[in-house]
């Protein structure tokens, strides 16, 4: 009997360790630090799928951005070119003793009617217009404009 109480003193002082140590481990590890740790895996998660939106949200503004900048490059080269193409169709007129009033007021009939005098009067002035290439090419830049 005295060897079963030593035997029970002696589990007693093994459970006490146990539960000493595991007091120990739930000081160290409180219970509510698994639920911190989900709630921080949780918001980060969270944070990440938002930064990804946020990712994803300006990779599209930069290519809408990028689509507006080549619209926007394509209307000044288009207007640059058009530019250049009437300064030199005024200075070839000017040097060429024709006047683009003139072409323009026998133009317009054939643009508003289409009919068969405008077409006529229009094509008989430009023919005596056509004494040098240098008009022709003129006349014809200013028809194609």
């Amino acid at each position: 009997m005295a060897q079963a109480a030593v035997a029970n003193n002696s589990v007693s002082n093994q459970q006490l360790n146990v539960a000493a140590a595991a007091a120990h481990w739930l000081n160290l590890n409180p219970t509510n630090d698994c639920q911190s740790t989900a709630v921080t895996l949780g918001s980060l998660n969270a944070q990440q799928a938002n930064l990804q939106q946020q990712i994803a949200q300006a990779e599209q503004n930069f290519n809408s951005q990028l689509m507006m900048l080549a619209q926007q490059q394509q209307v000044a080269t288009e207007d640059k070119i058009l530019s250049e193409q009437r300064e030199w169709i005024n200075s070839e007129a000017a040097a060429n003793e024709l006047s683009l009033v003139e072409l323009s007021a026998v133009l317009e009939p054939i643009i508003k009617g289409c009919t068969k005098d405008a077409i006529a009067n229009g094509k008989s002035w430009i023919m005596k217009q056509t004494a040098s290439q240098r008009k022709v090419d003129v006349i014809t830049q200013y028809l194609l404009m």
